[in-house]
């Protein structure tokens, strides 16, 4: 008996090993990428059901881009609008970044807008895109709920506004949403929001795949720049 016993002890160590193992080749491993963009070279595609990056590649001539609005079903995507596509239906009051007719980045809190307010919003702006949640509000944190799924350490897409007016695109390999906010914090961005992320998450620069978590994902939109 005490022989079974100590077979499995030193089994269950070997696999708590390799646990912790796994965890640190993952934070060692992370890649991430960075740029600096003018809100004027940020748009955003919408298109007629889910379709996997390369379809934007080949059919909307999109050669620089990242996922966007989080979604899970057709019964259930967050707002987004575009030149040509507009699905204002907000009943979870999910947060948004917009690009305003005159240029200007803004991110919206979905809470604090009425259906007047937000029907002005659609109006005035280029594009509504949606996330979740924000990471940082006039140059201060926000709250960040504790859940798994803002501590565990995946891919992530974010977006933050620079003071300099600058847009700043982000995406990471491996990271919470902690360390995504203090990536923000760290380069003095005044707002910042979280897009899709985990298996969700890509790049494709130059028209080519850079990064992508999950081959046979399928999108709604996705945000580019020229």
């Amino acid at each position: 008996m005490e022989l079974f016993i100590t077979y499995n002890r030193e089994k269950e160590m070997k696999k708590l090993v390799v646990i912790i193992l796994c965890l640190y080749t993952t934070i060692l491993s992370a890649k991430e990428w960075t740029f600096e963009i003018s809100p004027q070279q940020l748009k955003m595609c919408s298109v007629s059901g889910l379709h996997r990056p390369q379809y934007f590649v080949q059919k909307c001539g999109i050669k620089n881009m990242v996922n966007l609005s989080f979604f899970t079903a057709t019964t259930f995507i967050p707002p987004y609008k575009d030149l040509e596509t507009t699905n204002l239906k907000n009943p979870k009051k999910w947060p948004f970044l917009t690009i305003e007719n005159d240029g200007f980045p803004f991110i919206y809190n979905g809470k604090d807008l009425n259906d007047k307010n937000f029907d002005i919003v659609r109006k005035e702006t280029k594009f509504i895109a949606s996330g979740y949640p924000i990471l940082m509000r006039d140059g201060k944190r926000t709250k960040i709920r504790k859940s798994y799924f803002s501590k565990r350490r995946c891919a992530r897409t974010a977006v933050g506004i620079h003071p300099n007016g600058s847009m700043i695109i982000y995406v990471t390999t491996g990271a919470t949403l902690k360390e995504v906010q203090d990536y923000f914090v760290g380069l003095g961005c005044m707002d910042a929001i979280n897009f899709d992320g985990g298996s969700s998450t890509f790049l494709y620069l130059d028209g080519k795949k850079v990064y992508s978590s999950n081959e046979g994902r399928s999108y709604p939109n996705v945000l580019y720049w020229e």
